[in-house]
């Protein structure tokens, strides 16, 4: 039996209660900022997950379009959503990529997204890994 999906929030950045620090508070609020400014100029959705650990036994793949699900990212009908997922304690990322940004974001180019942030995330940069990320999404 797979777990719940985690509850959805208003915010584009949705860290797990107690992931980011305060000194980091700034730049999650920027982060927040420019994925709503993202969404109002092209309509597409962008969200940011931020989890310590998986909650769940399934695969990355399953549970991660679950959650996306759960919380209907993107628009009704256009499915044009996209939620990067990091799992922070697992050292585990993850694109789920909507139906209607597929064409755009195709798996090998969301697979290159979560491979570049890598290098910021072992340099123990983690805001940067995610800004990186989200940048280029």
């Amino acid at each position: 039996m797979s777990a719940p999906a985690p509850q959805p929030t208003s915010s584009h950045l949705k860290p797990a209660r107690n992931s980011i620090p305060s000194r980091k508070a700034d730049a999650a609020a920027r982060l927040n900022q420019r994925l709503a400014d993202f969404e109002r100029a092209e309509s597409s959705q962008i969200v940011v997950a931020i989890f310590p650990r998986m909650q769940s036994a399934s695969s990355i793949e399953d549970y991660t379009v679950r959650v996306a699900q759960a919380w209907k990212v993107g628009q009704k009908g256009a499915k044009n959503g996209a939620v990067l997922f990091v799992f922070s304690q697992d050292r585990r990322m993850y694109l789920q990529v909507g139906y209607g940004l597929e064409g755009v974001i195709p798996d090998g180019l969301a697979f290159e997204y979560v491979e570049g942030m890598k290098p910021y995330f072992r340099d123990g940069d983690y805001s940067g890994g995610i800004s990186w990320g989200a940048d280029q999404i």
